[in-house]
């Protein structure tokens, strides 16, 4: 007998199918596949998703697989690593991620591993003091686990802490062998070693005419594309490959707002900044140009994009002939993002509203943004209130 719900969503895919097998609980996504030791032979196979018909909020996650796997056909991106079965288990975000509350479950069952086979001299006490802190940090956060996300959270801690969580942190990857989430146990571990909170240097962020003309000087018409996009909208480099203008009703008919369809927090509405309207035309942001390949295909929401975005303007490696590229930009392609941010708050924008817009909670905006605020940003704010007070009020 047909599940109605599983009609429903295969109605929706062109490339894969979910099926449950005759006579089984048991659901799969079936489509046309790269061979697991032979990629360039293609046949139908099956992909077990370790999920059954009665399952509790079995049709949302196994819809949500669906579309991811229907977005890498289209892509081009399919791996077999992405669907593997531990990680399946674990993983209900878009783009492979584990969310905040899967991380601290996993955290516990490591503890438990490390205690179990004498890691510790004294468990309880070593949790007490070591793990819990950290775990009671993490409560506070939604959204996915990446390598970035943790680094973004340890430039928050002071040195000690942020040495003692990274540590932490790492053991809980290592024994519960989380890399195959984009987690890396050593990257993690080196993160401890930098500057905590307490002693961390102001971030210098290029002036928006540094950036605009950083910009000009790339050339490459989807590179420069990019560049635009993230300076004026503040997205996350990956963004850039499913982001699409839209008509806000206030907008009088211009098209500003930007709907970000994919994104490791989920969708949302990237807004420009006031003032900021006309770099839209300027910068022909509405002639689309998505990063591509040599043979034209499009990166799609995948890691090739940000590696390819990296090694084509800021990579200074060598070349195939041994010689240094030189780099079109002398900064990070977060820079751009970073100076929206700032940008946000010289402009008198509510943390609320640029969290909103930028994809990240108001926490994370106000320990990772605000504390990056440097002396331009802080005179511009000065200046603002200072005007607002000579009007009326005179010290004789």
């Amino acid at each position: 007998m047909a599940v109605k719900w599983i009609d429903n969503v295969n109605r929706k895919l062109d490339r894969c199918q979910v099926v449950q097998m005759s006579g089984r609980q048991a659901l799969y996504l079936i489509a046309s596949l790269p061979g697991k030791t032979a990629p360039d032979k293609r046949q139908q196979q099956r992909i077990p998703l370790g999920l059954k018909v009665d399952d509790v909020g079995s049709s949302e996650k196994v819809k949500k697989l669906a579309f991811r796997l229907e977005d890498q056909l289209e892509e081009g991106s399919f791996k077999w690593a992405d669907w593997d079965k531990d990680k399946l288990r674990y993983s209900t975000n878009d783009d492979g991620s584990l969310t905040m509350d899967q991380f601290r479950s996993l955290a516990q069952e490591a503890f438990e591993i490390k205690a179990a086979r004498g890691d510790y001299k004294q468990p309880d006490e070593y949790f007490k003091v070591k793990w819990q802190p950290l775990l009671n940090k993490l409560a506070d956060y939604r959204g996915s686990v990446t390598n970035e996300w943790i680094q973004m959270f340890l430039n928050t801690q002071t040195q000690s802490n942020k040495q003692t969580h990274a540590s932490v942190l790492s053991q809980i990857v290592e024994v519960k062998a989380l890399k195959r989430f984009g987690l890396d146990q050593k990257e993690i571990q080196s993160m401890g070693r930098g500057y905590g909170k307490s002693d961390q240097k102001t971030v210098v962020i290029p002036s928006d005419e540094e950036l605009l003309s950083a910009i000009d000087g790339v050339k490459v018409p989807h590179w420069h594309w990019m560049c635009a996009m993230l300076f004026v909208y503040g997205l996350r480099d990956r963004e850039v490959a499913d982001c699409h203008f839209g008509t806000h009703p206030s907008s009088n008919g211009n098209l500003l707002e930007l709907d970000v369809r994919q994104s490791k927090t989920g969708r949302r509405v990237a807004y420009p900044l006031e003032g900021t309207e006309q770099w839209i035309k300027d910068l022909d942001l509405m002639n689309i140009k998505r990063p591509t390949n040599a043979k034209g295909q499009e990166y799609g929401y995948t890691k090739k994009l940000v590696q390819a975005a990296a090694q084509a303007l800021t990579s200074n490696k060598k070349d195939g002939r041994g010689y240094h590229r030189r780099p079109k930009l002398n900064f990070k392609l977060y820079t751009f993002r970073h100076a929206y941010a700032l940008r946000g708050d010289s402009l008198g924008y509510s943390i609320e509203d640029m969290a909103s817009s930028m994809g990240h909670t108001v926490r994370m905006h106000e320990e990772t943004y605000k504390q990056w605020l440097g002396d331009r940003q802080r005179r511009a704010r000065g200046d603002r209130m200072m005007s607002r007070l000579s009007d009326g009020c005179n010290i004789d």
